[in-house]
Formats: structure tokens, sequence, C-alpha cells
């Protein structure tokens, strides 16, 4: 049984390529999400695989008269793998499309408070929950138009709709650092906005 599974999956693998009348690079320079695709053209329909890449850090300290300091680190990373499909509508100078993509976050946090006498990392559930919360999940949708200027390059422009959503609970331990010991919460979060985009493509 596996061994058929396994036939399959390298014959899935080998076919969509040679279905495929293109494969497709595609970038959106200066977007939070959704800055580079590759998608395989299929008649009309071009469905697409996609992953961005968020991180941040800083970095706070705060030092006393006494020279006894207090400093607070902290960084994330979000890994944000998307898939969709456009659909074109023909055209031939002007190629309209309509599209509709999915999208999910995966979060590694880390921070630590340190101090002149001691040091302690955030964990448990705390950190737990800020993971959680950091790893939303969304839905694309829009319309656009694409110009082919050589027979490999074109650019788009889109206008579309954005909406993520997250939500974590958690309880803090002993080894927390932004929640007590002890307490619990809740937290849900949704956000939801218009956006405008170029894109560039090369077909390959």
């Amino acid at each position: 049984m596996k061994h058929k599974l396994v036939c399959a999956v390298i014959a899935i693998a080998l076919l969509v390529p040679v279905l495929a009348s293109a494969m497709v690079f595609s970038v959106s320079p200066g977007q939070t999400l959704q800055g580079a695709q590759i998608g395989m053209s299929f008649g009309k329909l071009q469905p697409y695989i996609g992953l961005d890449l968020m991180g941040a850090s800083g970095k706070v300290k705060m030092t006393y008269p006494d020279d006894a300091f207090v400093e607070l680190s902290a960084g994330a990373t979000l890994y944000i793998p998307n898939i969709g499909a456009r659909y074109y509508f023909g055209g031939k100078e002007l190629k309209p499309y309509v599209y509709l993509g999915f999208l999910k976050s995966i979060a590694t946090v880390s921070a630590k408070v340190k101090t002149n006498v001691d040091e302690s990392e955030f964990a448990g559930g705390a950190k737990d929950q800020l993971t959680s919360l950091l790893g939303f999940w969304g839905i694309n949708a829009g319309f656009g138009t694409e110009y082919p200027f050589s027979e490999n390059f074109s650019v788009g422009g889109e206008y579309g709709f954005r909406y993520l959503r997250t939500g974590a609970d958690g309880t803090g331990t002993a080894d927390s650092v932004f929640l007590a010991e002890g307490v619990s919460d809740e937290i849900t979060a949704s956000l939801k906005n218009s956006m405008v985009r170029v894109v560039l493509n090369y077909k390959f």
C-alpha cells in the first residue's frame, strides 16, 4: 500500500508540470504578505503556491542610578505559506482575471528579561499563547489585469480584499515572563483590509 502511494505521488509530481503550459514566477514588491509565488498555467486557470517571511526583534534596557539595570529583548519570525489560483478571462493585450487565495502563518517567538542579578526566558503558557496568536490564517480575494510586454515578462495590477483571523488562550506558569503564574486569559483578533499591488511575472 505504501509503495503504491509513493508511486502515485511521484507520478502526479511528474505529470503536473507536463500538463501545465508554462511555469510562472511572480513577485509583488513592497508587499507585507504574499511577496513571491510560483504557479502553473492550465489554460485560463493558474494555481499557485507562495511563501512569505516576516521577522522583527527589539531590545529595551533601563539603567538605574545605582548601576542596576533591566533589559528586555524579544524577537519573532513568521513563515507564511499561501496557496491560491487566478482565473483569466482572455484578451490579447490586457488579460483580466480574478483570484482567490488562502494563507497560514507559522510563528517562532523568543524573549528574555535580564537584570544585574538574574535572567529569565520567555516560556510556559505565555509563550505558547503568543506563538498561537501569531499563527493566524487568512483569505485573499480580488481581481486584476495583466499586460505582457515581452514573451516571458508581464506586469499586472490587482485590487483585493484580505481577511485575517487568529486566537489563543493560555495560563501562566512559574517560568512565564509576561503572564503571572496561575493567570489565564483568552484573546481573539481579526483584520480586514483592502489592498492594491503591482505584480511582476516571469513565464518559463
